[in-house]
């Protein structure tokens, strides 16, 4: 019904057409009548178009009307979508900063050995920058260099100490250390035996590189101490202090605040004394250095030892270098 209402004038129209048809090959009216009814049903037609034709306009009209009704909302609609894109862009970069830091985590006590263990297990890079070195040399270089061999996979391992041979210097770093240290043990420490624990570092980097040349390993000397411990390795980068007694921050790698801080720790390398482990320094050493030996090691490597060490020393320095104990057990 709703059809026929809306399409009434031209079934009309139709119906008329249909008529003058049959009545005209029929025969039953006159030419004349004939001919008024096609007039009749082309005035029809013609009333339809007119008809069709200002619904027609009067839709387009319609339309006109709604597009001016929306042009302000949509040029409003517009301006929000483009508010709303910049705030999705800083919104995406607040995000981005959140997740950056959020991977500088403080740890302590047992968690900062696990986590440097874990990273020991699945490293192929290790850089450490610190004073005498003594967890890298005691527990780090050999476990890192164990498991390479082990799994077959590449190491890269770079240290960077203070001077052994600059008594000053290390007099310096023992003294704040006692300064900030309760412990009895600590201030017994001396500028010799600090200097004992740099030169047994070296000489196991060196013992190292012997035994395994296949590995890049090598040793730095800096001229100014750091208070802290710095430890790098491909999955993170942990910043120690005085030992897992005192908390400790940690920083995934991929991140940017890890990658600038690879950055800094390969610039302060470069700046440093790097000595030269090559064949001919260290070739002679062998899996039990002798006194002999560790002296031509360190004459080789251009380092004076000072007047204050004896073979009794040197004796100690080969323990600490191959047999010492893990210092936080």
């Amino acid at each position: 019904m709703r059809w026929l209402v809306s399409n009434a004038d031209s079934l009309v129209t139709l119906l008329l057409a249909i008529f003058v048809a049959v009545v005209g090959m029929g025969g039953f009216f006159p030419p004349d009548f004939i001919n008024s009814a096609i007039a009749l049903t082309l005035a029809a037609l013609a009333s339809m178009m007119l008809n069709d034709r200002l619904r027609r306009e009067g839709l387009e009209r319609e339309v006109r009307d709604i597009g001016q009704a929306l042009s302000p909302v949509l040029g409003s609609l517009a301006n929000n979508l483009e508010q709303i894109g910049r705030l999705d862009v800083a919104l995406n970069q607040t995000m981005q900063v959140i997740d950056n830091h959020d991977t500088v985590r403080v740890v302590s006590g047992e968690e900062i050995s696990s986590r440097l263990a874990d990273s020991r297990r699945h490293t192929t890079l290790w850089r450490f920058k610190g004073a005498t070195g003594t967890f890298s040399r005691v527990v780090t270089l050999p476990e890192c260099v164990e498991i390479a061999r082990r799994e077959r996979k590449p190491l890269e391992f770079m240290l960077e100490v203070i001077d052994p041979t600059d008594l000053k210097l290390c007099r310096e770093y023992v003294e704040s250390q006692r300064a900030w240290s309760d412990s009895g043990e600590e201030r017994g420490w001396t500028a010799k035996e600090t200097s004992k624990d740099v030169f047994a570092t070296i000489l196991t980097a060196s013992w190292y590189k012997n035994r395994y040349p296949q590995y890049d390993i090598g040793i730095a000397l800096s001229s100014t101490f750091t208070l802290f411990r710095w430890d790098l390795s491909s999955q993170s980068l942990v910043i120690t202090q005085r030992g897992p007694l005192f908390p400790a921050m940690e920083i995934s790698s991929g991140k940017f605040s890890y990658r600038w801080w690879s950055i800094e720790l390969q610039a302060s390398f470069r700046q440093a004394r790097q000595l030269n482990l090559t064949r001919e320094n260290i070739s002679h050493l062998s899996d039990e250095p002798t006194i002999a030996q560790t002296r031509r090691l360190f004459d080789n490597l251009e380092l004076a030892l000072p007047p204050s060490i004896t073979d009794h020393d040197i004796e100690d320095i080969i323990r600490r270098a191959l047999h010492d104990r893990n210092p936080y057990e």
